[in-house]
This record gives C-alpha cells, sequence and structure tokens, in this order.
C-alpha cells in the first residue's frame, strides 16, 4: 500500500512507521521538519512539507495517517498551550481533507487519530456512584462539550466532516493514554515511584479504554 503519515516523529508514529516499512509498504511522512523525520527513520521513506502534500494526487494514494497534533503531555496548559492543541489538530485536518476531496476516482482512506476525551467527563452521581464505561455507541455531547478535551475532540473529528459527507472513507481513532515500557507518560512516572513519591492513581473504578470508529 502507498500511505501517508502526518505527525510520524511522534509517540504512535514512532512504532508504527518501522512496522508500515517491515511490511513493504510505501510510505510518505508528512510534518513541519524534513531533517527531523530523516534523522529519525532514515532514508527509507519519502518525506515531505504540507506544502508539497499537493503535489500528491490524492487517487495514488491507498490511505492516510493522520497523527498530526500539539503533544499534550508537553507543558503546562496554559491558554496558549491549549489554543496549539486545539488549532494544530483541527489545522492538520483541514489540510488533509481539503487535499482528499481533490481525488478523481480513487477515495483514500482516512485513519484521524482522536481519543476517549471528546466522550466527555462521567457522571459520578450517586451514593455509592454508578459509572458506566464508555462504548463505542455511547452518546456523545456534540456542541456541548464537558471539558476542554472533549471540545479538543469535537472540532477535530468536525473537521472531517467534509470528506465523510464526500463518502471518503473515515476512521477515527480514539485513543486513550498510549503506554511503552520507559516511554511516553511511564517515562515521566518512572523517577517519582523509584524514589517512593508515587501513588495509587484512581480508586480501581476508573475507566480508560480506546476506541477505534470506523465511517
Amino acid at each position: 500500500m502507498r500511505i501517508i503519515i502526518t505527525g510520524a516523529t511522534g509517540f504512535v508514529g514512532r512504532s508504527l512507521v518501522p512496522t508500515l516499512l517491515k511490511q513493504q509498504h510505501i510510505v510518505f511522512l508528512v510534518g513541519r521538519d524534513i531533517a527531523k523525520i530523516y534523522k529519525v527513520f532514515g532514508e527509507n521513506i519519502k518525506a515531505l512539507t504540507w506544502n508539497q502534500l499537493e503535489n500528491i494526487p490524492p487517487d495514488d494514494i491507498d490511505a492516510v495517517i493522520n497523527l498530526a497534533g500539539e503533544n499534550i503531555g508537553d507543558g503546562l496548559w496554559t491558554q496558549a498551550k491549549k489554543a496549539r492543541i486545539k488549532t494544530s489538530r483541527i489545522n492538520a485536518a483541514n489540510q488533509i481533507v481539503n487535499w482528499a476531496l481533490c481525488y478523481q476516482q480513487k477515495k483514500p482512506h482516512i485513519y484521524n487519530a482522536s481519543a476517549i476525551g471528546i466522550y466527555g467527563l462521567q457522571n459520578n452521581e450517586g451514593n455509592p456512584p454508578v459509572i458506566s464505561p464508555f462504548i463505542e455507541t455511547s452518546q456523545i455531547p456534540f456542541g456541548q462539550p464537558t471539558d476542554f478535551l472533549s471540545d479538543v475532540g469535537q472540532a477535530w473529528e468536525g473537521a472531517l466532516k467534509p470528506a465523510i459527507e464526500a463518502g471518503i472513507p473515515v476512521t477515527f481513532m480514539r485513543f486513550a493514554v498510549v503506554l511503552k515500557c520507559r516511554d511516553g507518560i511511564l517515562k515521566k512516572l518512572e523517577l517519582p515511584y523509584s524514589l517512593g513519591l508515587g501513588s495509587i492513581l484512581g480508586n480501581g473504578n476508573n475507566h480508560l479504554l480506546g476506541y477505534i470508529l470506523t465511517i
């Protein structure tokens, strides 16, 4: 397959790209820093800037995996940081959709990253509270986000609406926290826990799952 990946130098992309290359897929990586892309993955890929994306006909591509977006786990959530988290995801999705809409015959399948935060906050009322896990068919409060991540998720997936309306296949990958040994959040937690400063996260009733939804 011929696959475009955006945000490939991020946490998920660094594991995904080598796997696709081993499977003999042709991979095009789109990002702002071509030098960084080649530094991370070597010369067996084709690196493109966002402006160069329009030079590739959508009919020549089988799938687009959009992982682009500001790292939510890096730095404090200042107002400026929150704005970058949201706008970076919307802008990337918009550009991919506008590119995909230029297809002539073949529609590339868009796999767009999203997050379980789109479901909003769970209702923990009652004594004791009865908390049901979110599943793919759980109702999402579109237009009424319950918190910041719910707002981001709704806007993020909403940016794909023109592609869906045009009949382009879209899959939303609603990730929870992605874990990898000695990397990501586990790497950040390693030091305080090794110093005896860790704690139990929640009371055991927390639901932290991820879903993939295809439209």
